[in-house]
């Protein structure tokens, strides 16, 4: 015992010499990594299956997979995007312009941008043929052309209908627009135009909101990116929206032959983002009965089932696959799932990455999940390619 006492005392001044050689070395790496996350030029990085650490979880037997993670660092702000196709995304970012608002087009494989319009409102409004609506301003906001734009040709038209402002798409049919004090919901047609369906003033769809919330008008901020059409089993076209009134967030049905009366179906204190299903059914997250999560809605019964309990920040589904992506946030923790909704339940609910700071926006596409989060003015965008989906 007294020899292993003796050698270790002769070698403890090595093993503190390599003990702090260690701690430097982990100084001056860690340096190295801060230094160049703060300095870095707008770069691809490809993130290959299993290669990024904690953040792109090992996934289980049976479960979704991601084939591979491109991550685009981009050193302006991205204020939102539409997909195009798996490698081209159309982008509102900034500029020095009159609205401070840029239209471009980015290839996410090599970060390539191209300019399509400066000066331009925000949003990005895509129909279902792909072609984009989008508003150019002149000298002033109040003169300002309407153009259609073909990504594919990487051509622009003027519009003739340049007299009303496209808000969104709504379904695969119509287009919401407004003019002056009132909106247009305009039946898109086979051949690129559309035709005027039903019309209504701003303050009569204000009024209706605030009669079936039970609260006075000026109370009532309409979300005119959360809304939707469907049609009922007897025919009947009907208009669903959100709102806020008096710090809560409703969901209103309105009857489009009687834009004077709107129906409340919830009201809750904290954010809701809804989307119509063709089975009658409404997907919706947010706080239902004091429980939040997200949560199948029957539209004919008025009852909800839960499908998953969390703090759902966003999420995006495909329609016609019923493929969903979804982002939870608790503390500091959160969390970035993809499943199926199959038969009214969650199936195959896969974590596939973690810790995405600040996220704001999903987009599905094919094979691919499309994900951006944004720093002061910086953005990052992501792009999830996944098997077995």
């Amino acid at each position: 015992m007294n020899s292993i006492s003796r050698w270790l005392r002769q070698q403890r001044d090595s093993f503190l010499l390599g003990a702090m050689l260690i701690i430097m070395s982990g100084g001056i790496y860690s340096m190295g990594s801060v230094y160049s996350w703060f300095t870095q030029e707008p770069a691809l990085t490809i993130i290959e299956h299993g290669g990024a650490g904690d953040s792109l979880r090992s996934i289980p037997e049976g479960a979704l997979k991601i084939e591979s993670v491109i991550r685009l660092p981009l050193d302006y702000p991205v204020y939102t995007f539409e997909v195009a196709d798996h490698q081209t995304i159309l982008i509102n970012r900034s500029s020095d312009a009159l609205s401070g608002i840029r239209l471009s087009a980015l290839q996410i494989e090599d970060g390539e941008v191209s300019d399509i319009a400066d000066n331009v409102d925000y949003g990005i409004v895509m129909r279902p043929d792909q072609q984009v609506i989008y508003i150019q301003y002149g000298e002033d906001w109040d003169s300002s052309k309407r153009y259609v734009y073909n990504w594919r040709q990487k051509q622009s038209v003027p519009s003739p209908a340049s007299s009303v402002n496209p808000l969104q798409v709504v379904g695969d049919q119509y287009m919401l627009s407004f003019g002056g004090d009132t909106f247009k919901l305009l039946k898109l047609l086979p051949d690129g135009t559309s035709r005027d369906s039903w019309t209504f003033g701003y303050e009569q769809l204000i009024q209706a909101i605030a009669s079936a919330a039970g609260t006075s008008a000026d109370q009532v901020f309409i979300d005119f990116e959360s809304i939707s059409t469907l049609q009922s089993p007897e025919g009947e076209e009907y208009l669903y929206m959100m709102a806020m009134n008096e710090e809560k967030y409703g969901i209103y049905r309105l009857n489009l032959k009687d834009m004077s009366q709107a129906e409340e179906l919830m009201n809750n204190p904290s954010g809701l983002q809804f989307t119509l299903l063709e089975d009658g059914m409404m997907l919706l997250s947010g706080a239902y009965e004091g429980r939040s999560g997200l949560y199948l809605y029957d539209l004919s019964l008025g009852t909800a089932k839960l499908l998953t309990e969390a703090q759902i920040r966003n999420y995006a589904i495909n329609l016609e696959n019923g493929r969903l992506a979804y982002f939870t946030e608790q503390d500091s923790r959160n969390e970035l799932h993809v499943a199926y909704l199959e038969d009214g339940e969650l199936m195959s609910d896969t974590v596939i990455y973690r810790n995405i700071d600040n996220m704001y926006e999903l987009k599905l596409y094919d094979n691919y999940l499309f994900v951006s989060s944004a720093v002061l003015e910086r953005t990052e965008l992501y792009r999830f390619t996944i098997s077995g989906w």
